[in-house]
């Protein structure tokens, strides 16, 4: 210090001390409504080491000079278990414009905001615990509406207390520009949602379909990984349980402890760790009893963190028995180490964020969820490659039994005749397995085919317009424009999973056909209450001809299904203006329904794939988007019932789509 110049040292004491006797900083003047402004490094801060202090106090002259300049681009202060004090000055020369202090921290335990309303102080608490429902303005975060008055600038205080991560970023955002931000946030975790609810019914659909444990275990994964982040981005509080927040809290730290214990479970399985580790397996066996006390210490609000501080733990330890297995020759490792890896960076950038040590900022807030998507889609191909290893190992293993049970023909001439009975009849059983497993695999790979299409097409427009959105490079009429095209596109999705759903539990015989008597034109006008405003969106008459006395034996559903599909393309390839005409034909055994419509009708060559995998989607008169899944579920069901469905069409002379279904129960159904 002594080798400053003493005119430096002067005017640096000066500033230090002008600070300290007026508690604050320059005031922040708010000019564009359409600007966020962040106020992090223009506020001042006071840290209660006693914790006891009052806002009576705060504003004590005495208390005033001890607020200083935060000088922090991002207020993070890491676990400080103390209260903390936050002053800011705000100017606005938008008159005609409502502000809002933001706060997108939803886990502050307890936030108090102070401001002056008609000459007095004013309180409005808000914090983690606080029911959604009360909240003055519905957030996940904080937000409080600044009251400027005839003041010019004006005060405000913020009080942060509680045990969770002192991360207080600030912003001021202008009313409309704060509901488009919100919409547009709520869209975004919408979508992630959306993923993992995808990934828990397309697992759950493999494992009724083969009875793998794995695929049951890693679904209560994923919906431990929902509920951990519902819980901790505050859309759990805010759309599931908004007036229980102790729900919200226990969802989220009791499911790190039963995460926990799952990976571990599915970890041991998957990464066959007796094989390959027994050390790796006993201390991934360690991690459940540790994460059954977790989760009574966390049960009692003995140790609320103990659910956190335990994952910390067992990420790297489930990261490390990956890459063990796989440098012990597992090659179904790799994507299990890839998984972890994404989601250790997107744990480590939360962790680094709460400790102080990153700033607040949309990647160290929102790489947890990017990591946690990435880790669920690499644990699924994970999954996949596991099963393609096992069938290949049994394929190997059918081929050595041959090759034995023929050295044993040559060697034992005596049972020649016995020998060729039982290898005859276990190739049979091997072309039936073969037949079964090739099934399964083109199955999985049109599944596979149809999801990276019909559902990462629509995310990535998503994605772009987003990323637009968050760079200003895009306007509010712009945004208008393509929001009917992403609520088209969102529609199509639900769609393509309804169909999707219906198609594999189908084919991978995880249905059950229900038969019984039903009305049919009951069934149908149901579909045709669905289908209506559709067709009245292009001006398409559809006219019912069937009569209340038509009643014919099947499952209920698949025929209505059939009909919806049968009813979705006639409106989808006729033109404005044109008919759709609904009929049956009913004779002693059969009753034939009819669809007919006066649409661009169907090429013949085209009319000999229309039943089976290989068709391909065709956009409508109105590019109307499909997946090619619908007719093949038609026939599928069609023929579970004992009927038959074909079509009669020429080109630019519509179409008629026909199928039958039994009067009566015949031999070939069990009445039920």
């Amino acid at each position: 210090m002594r080798y400053l110049p003493k005119s430096f040292l002067a005017i640096f004491l000066f500033q230090l001390a002008w600070f300290n006797v007026n508690g604050q900083g320059p005031a922040t003047t708010l000019t564009e409504p359409g600007q966020t402004y962040q106020l992090d490094e223009h506020a001042t801060i006071l840290i209660d080491s006693v914790g006891y202090l009052t806002f009576e106090q705060i504003l004590d002259p005495d208390q005033q000079k001890r607020f200083l300049p935060s000088g922090k681009k991002s207020l993070t202060f890491g676990y400080l278990n103390k209260p903390i004090w936050i002053k800011l000055t705000i100017a606005n020369s938008a008159k005609s414009a409502t502000w809002y202090l933001e706060i997108p921290a939803p886990y502050l335990e307890y936030v108090d905001f102070y401001q002056r309303k008609e000459g007095r102080w004013t309180k409005s608490s808000g914090g983690y615990y606080l029911p959604h429902s009360e909240k003055e303005i519905s957030h996940t975060g904080f937000s409080f509406e600044l009251n400027f008055g005839e003041q010019v600038p004006i005060d405000v205080y913020v009080r942060v207390a509680g045990n969770s991560p002192k991360n207080i970023p600030l912003f001021v955002v202008e009313k409309e520009k704060f509901i488009e931000k919100s919409r547009f946030e709520d869209l975004g975790y919408g979508v992630f949602f959306g993923v993992l609810l995808v990934m828990i019914l397309f697992n759950l659909v493999i494992y009724l379909t083969l009875r793998d444990i794995n695929y049951l275990i890693y679904v209560f994964i994923i919906c431990c990984t929902f509920s951990i982040f519902a819980s901790a981005s505050g859309y759990g509080g805010k759309f599931l349980w908004p007036n229980y927040p102790y729900t919200n809290f226990f969802a989220g730290r009791l499911s790190l402890g039963l995460m926990v214990i799952l990976i571990s479970i599915f970890s041991r399985r998957f990464l066959e760790t007796k094989r390959y580790s027994k050390l790796m397996h006993n201390i991934l066996t360690a991690l459940v009893p540790l994460a059954i006390i977790a989760i009574v210490l966390v049960a009692t609000e003995t140790m609320s963190s103990a659910g956190n501080n335990l994952m910390s733990v067992a990420t790297p330890i489930f990261l490390i028995s990956g890459i063990v297995c796989w440098a012990k020759g597992n090659k179904n490792a790799q994507f299990f180490v890839a998984a972890w890896a994404m989601y250790l960076i997107g744990g480590l950038s939360l962790t680094l964020r709460n400790s102080g040590v990153l700033p607040f900022n949309f990647w160290t807030t929102h790489l947890a969820e990017v990591g946690a998507a990435c880790e669920t889609f690499l644990i699924a191909l994970a999954l996949s490659a596991r099963y393609t290893r096992l069938k290949k190992e049994n394929e190997e293993a059918q081929l050595e039994l041959i090759a034995q049970l023929q050295k044993n023909h040559h060697l034992q001439q005596q049972t020649t005749t016995q020998l060729e009975e039982k290898v005859n009849e276990r190739t049979r059983e091997i072309q039936q397995q073969n037949e079964k497993l090739t099934k399964l695999n083109l199955l999985k790979d049109k599944l596979f085919s149809i999801i990276s299409h019909d559902i990462k097409s629509p995310l990535s427009q998503l994605s772009g317009t987003l990323y637009l959105v968050e760079r200003d490079m895009i306007s509010k009429d712009e945004i208008k424009d393509l929001m009917p095209q992403i609520r088209r596109n969102l529609v199509n999705n639900e769609n393509f999973l309804a169909e999707l759903l219906a198609w594999t539990r189908n084919q991978l015989e995880g249905g059950k056909i229900n038969r019984g008597y039903f009305n049919l034109k009951a069934a149908a006008d149901e579909i045709v209450t669905l289908i209506q405003p559709q067709a009245e969106a292009k001006k398409i008459k559809l006219t019912n001809h069937l009569r209340d006395t038509v009643n014919v034996y099947g499952d209920v559903e698949m025929v209505k299904t059939v009909i919806r599909n049968l009813l979705v393309n006639a409106v989808k390839f006729t033109s404005d203006g044109g008919t759709i005409d609904i009929s049956v034909r009913v004779k002693n055994e059969f009753t034939t329904f009819f669809v007919a419509d006066s649409g661009v009708g169907i090429d013949p060559e085209k009319q000999k794939t229309l039943f089976t995998m290989s068709v391909e989607s065709t956009r409508g008169t109105a590019n109307e988007k499909g997946t090619g899944l619908g007719l093949l579920i038609c026939k599928d069901f069609v023929s579970n019932n004992g009927g038959e469905i074909w079509v009669e069409s020429e080109p630019e002379k519509g179409s008629r789509f026909a199928f039958t279904i039994p009067n009566h129960p015949s031999q070939n159904f069990r009445l039920e």
